[in-house]
């Protein structure tokens, strides 16, 4: 299952992880990453832009964090989630499909402050449509990948195979020095 909201998040793993370097700051992954969003019509954005999507990625990730440990956000963060999404206007249109009429509601302009709103908005369409407890970050402490638990189990404690790998032999070799 995948989420605007875990990939934005996730994508600041790679500044302390090979490549070492941010790929909101690459043009080619940005733009792929539009693309996965169908945010396309959206310009390049500016630096100033660029900097408020890193600023909203590191709350988003902080928000996730507060979710994972106390299933709930503070006021402070419920309003500061409320301030993106108030940036970004929309307004609904009639649509005509497969004969019959739809309401859908459009944004009024799709520029960053919409990126960033809908951006917002994927987190609390999680929140509000999953369970909070499968919404998780990897136990490996020099990971914290955030996913989510589709496990029929509800179980999952890595992001894949290669922490839960590393963190099992690492407990191994502990159990075999103190034994």
């Amino acid at each position: 299952m995948d989420f605007l909201c875990i990939e934005l998040v996730n994508s600041g793993w790679y500044i302390t992880h090979k490549p070492f370097r941010d790929p909101l700051r690459d043009p080619v992954w940005l733009a792929e990453f539009l693309r996965r969003w169908d945010l396309t019509e959206v310009a390049a954005p500016s630096a100033v832009e660029l900097d408020q999507l890193i600023a909203l990625r590191g709350l988003l990730a902080e928000w996730i964090d507060s979710i994972c440990r106390a299933k709930a956000l503070t006021p402070e963060q419920l309003a500061a989630a409320n301030r993106y999404l108030e940036a970004a206007p929309f307004h609904y249109r009639a649509e005509l499909s497969e004969g019959r009429f739809q309401l859908v509601l459009k944004p009024a302009r799709t520029d960053w402050d919409f990126v960033l709103a809908k951006s917002t908005a994927s987190l609390f369409e999680l929140l509000s449509q999953y369970p909070l407890d499968r919404i998780r970050q990897c136990g490996n402490p020099e990971c914290r990948w955030v996913f989510y638990d589709e496990s029929k189990s509800s179980t999952r404690k890595w992001c894949g195979n290669t922490c839960a790998s590393l963190i099992k032999v690492r407990k191994f070799r502990e159990r075999q020095k103190g034994g």
